[in-house]
């Protein structure tokens, strides 16, 4: 039974498996560059707001605590380089699935993406991280390859 972490990313992506579809459905009134620009503005607001209301975001770098802001101050400069890399590529990332999105099926494009999301992730755990690779990962490549040429 699943339970914890695995059930949390099990309603995750059911909730997460909607959003090719409503993005099919926005492209049709919508220019990609318009609608990713209203998404990550919307999905900052949030972050803001739930920052603030939380007792471990922005909300301790307001407070009146010296050394906890510089603290924070700190950990935001160190992070700087890798939020705006990570910005860049999730925006160019989205960029170009919005493309193939809006030209093909979502029922097409949406399982090939999250197949070679995986064997994308791995090679760079692997290559980056120096994570190591199991036969059980292979298998699960293998089987995420087999998956696409049935989908095809």
């Amino acid at each position: 039974m699943l339970t914890g972490p695995l059930l949390k990313l099990l309603i995750s992506s059911g909730i997460y498996s909607f959003t090719p579809l409503l993005e099919k459905t926005i492209m049709k009134t919508l220019q990609k560059d318009v609608y990713i620009s209203i998404k990550y503005a919307l999905r900052f607001a949030v972050v803001i707001v739930m920052s603030i209301v939380s007792s471990n975001g922005l909300s301790k770098l307001f407070s009146n605590d010296k050394f906890s802001n510089a603290k924070h101050l700190n950990h935001l400069k160190i992070t700087a380089p890798y939020l705006i890399i990570a910005a860049i590529v999730a925006f160019s990332s989205q960029y170009l699935y919005l493309d193939v999105l809006s030209s093909m099926d979502v029922s097409y494009v949406a399982p090939i993406g999250n197949v070679l999301i995986n064997l994308f992730t791995v090679l760079i755990g692997v290559m980056l991280l120096g994570e190591s690779l199991t036969q059980k990962k292979i298998l699960g490549l293998a089987f995420g390859m087999v998956s696409i040429f049935l989908l095809t």
